[in-house]
Formats: structure tokens, sequence, C-alpha cells
């Protein structure tokens, strides 16, 4: 029977996705701080909002996904990928993170921060579940149904108390790293449990299955994604700069006309 290995690269892939999750999941979350500025315009807020989205969804929902799947292998087949399921959970990771965020709103309330969190996490879990459905090897592959329960129920209580944290303690930067690491571990646990589900039947005369090397599609992405960083990372740094510019636009009035 093959064996099926979860961590063939080391188990310093988990720290390093956990690492990635956290990174992304905090600088989304101090763009959530910005969206909730007194007196802020709704577009600026759902720009705001977007861009952290972007950073949760993209960099620590999908990126830190696929750096656990880089250490999934199989004993007695070389492992592919689909590169469509893999390209499209981009898209729940990020819109998912953008309607729960939009849903939460910018105010500790239980019953928000719940629908928010569990719309979050369902687009965590289509995330994972696409990721491990695109896994192919040198016979049959079948992912069992139960272990992804546990990580819809993981999913939603990590991204529900990291979004009450978040709303709650708007102004503790405490609370900000703890809700970060929180979704870290979260992201973790949920990949870990859905790769846990997937079952091979190795058919030794099967040829090489279809696909591509997660590497080669991971490490380009890795690249990417960490540089598209420096875009909330230089919105956040400039936001300071920018608002008493336009408070100052806001509250010059103009001059009376001659009559």
């Amino acid at each position: 029977m093959s064996e099926i290995d979860y961590f063939a690269m080391g188990n310093w892939m988990l720290g390093l996705a956990f690492g990635v999750s956290a990174l992304g999941t905090l600088i989304g979350l101090i763009c959530i701080r910005h969206a909730g500025t007194p007196d802020i315009s709704a577009r600026a807020a759902l720009g705001w909002l977007t861009v952290g989205a972007t950073s949760i969804g993209g960099i620590g929902f999908w990126l830190a996904s696929l750096v656990l799947l880089l250490g999934f292998s199989v004993s007695d087949s070389p492992v592919r990928y689909e590169v469509g399921p893999i390209a499209a959970a981009l898209a729940p990771a990020t819109l998912g993170c953008l309607l729960g965020l939009v849903l939460a709103g910018n105010r500790s309330q239980l019953t928000r921060s719940l629908a928010g969190g569990a719309i979050a996490a369902l687009g965590l879990v289509t995330t994972v579940m696409l990721g491990v459905h695109a896994v192919r090897v040198r016979g049959t592959v079948t992912v069992s149904t139960w272990p992804l329960y546990f990580v819809g129920v993981v999913a939603v209580l990590g991204f529900v108390g990291a979004l009450w944290l978040t709303l709650t303690y708007r102004e503790s930067v405490r609370a900000r790293v703890g809700a970060a690491l929180l979704a870290g571990a979260t992201v973790v646990a949920a990949q870990v449990l859905a790769m846990s589900a997937i079952e091979v039947d190795i058919e030794p005369g099967v040829p090489v299955p279809n696909g591509i090397e997660l590497f080669d599609f991971a490490y380009p992405a890795f690249v990417v994604g960490l540089l598209t960083l420096a875009v909330p990372i230089a919105a956040v740094l400039l936001a300071p700069l920018r608002r008493p510019f336009e408070s100052t636009l806001t509250d010059e009035t103009p001059l009376a006309q001659p009559g």
C-alpha cells in the first residue's frame, strides 16, 4: 500500500505557511481598521476592504495553502496538479473574504461577526477543497467527506474569532496581531485536515498523470504574492499623510464672489 507523506519537504513548511498566512492576514486587518476611519467615504471604505480582502484571501488563504500542498507526496507515484482548480481557488478566497468583511461591518456586533466570519470561512473551505481535488497520481485519487466537516468547523471558529477580536478592539495592536496569529493557525489546520482526506489507489501500469509539478506554479506565485503586499503596505504608510491634506481641502470654503 502506498504511503502518503504530508510534509515531504520537512515540518518547517508548517511554519512557513503559518508565517505567510499570518502576515497576509495582519496587513489585511490593518486595512480593515482604515476602512472604519470616521468620516471616510463609502467608496474609500470599500477600497480599503477590497485591498484587505485581497491580502487576507490571496496571501493568507490561497498562497499559504499552496505552500502546504508542496509537501504532499506519495511513495509509489509522482504527484501532479491540475492547474485550473489551483488557479481558480484564488477567486473564492478573495471574494469570500470581501463579502465577509462587508457583512461584518466596522463595529463589533456578534451576529454580523458570525455571519462575516462564516462567509470568509466558506471562502477558505472552497479554496482548500479545490486544492486537494486538483491532486493527480498514477492511479485514482478520492477525497473523504468527513474530514471536510472538521475543516468547516475549524474555519468558522477561527475567522469568527479573528473578526471579533479585530472589530471589538479596533485600536489595539495586540488584538490585531492575535487575530492574525489565530487566522494563520486556522488556515494551516484547515489545509492539513483537508490533505488528510486524500486517499490514493496506485496502479503501477498507469503512465505519469497529466498536470504540473506544483513547485513550478507555486514558486512564481509566492514571489508575485509577496511583492503584491507592497500595495497595501504602501497604502497603509501613506494614509496618515493623505488624511490631513484631504481634510484641508474639505475645510476650505470658497471665497465670496463680488456682486
